[in-house]
């Protein structure tokens, strides 16, 4: 077996979670997609929320300085540790 085999290496990838998943959102009756950033599920996007947005978007304002640095902030993932960064795991 190569190096990339194993579950034990499943946590280096940076991929979804669930690739494909959608779950339907019982109070629009959107389909509903997970947003997930390094080890971390960050929320849900549908297409509907797409579309608003860029609806929206003619109308709102730039983004201050300090409105950019926190969405950064924000959009930084934890610094979790995974099993790979363990050792060996039982």
């Amino acid at each position: 077996m190569g190096a990339r085999d194993g579950m034990h290496d499943m946590f280096e990838r940076d991929i979804a979670f669930a690739p494909g998943l959608a779950l339907s959102n019982r109070r629009t009756g959107a389909i509903g997609y997970e947003m997930s950033n390094g080890g971390s599920i960050i929320g849900y996007v549908s297409r509907r929320d797409i579309a608003e947005t860029i609806r929206f978007c003619p109308e709102a304002d730039n983004p201050s300085d300090e409105d950019r640095a926190g969405f950064r902030h924000y959009m930084t993932p934890p610094n979790v540790k995974t099993r790979s960064s363990i050792g060996n795991m039982p």
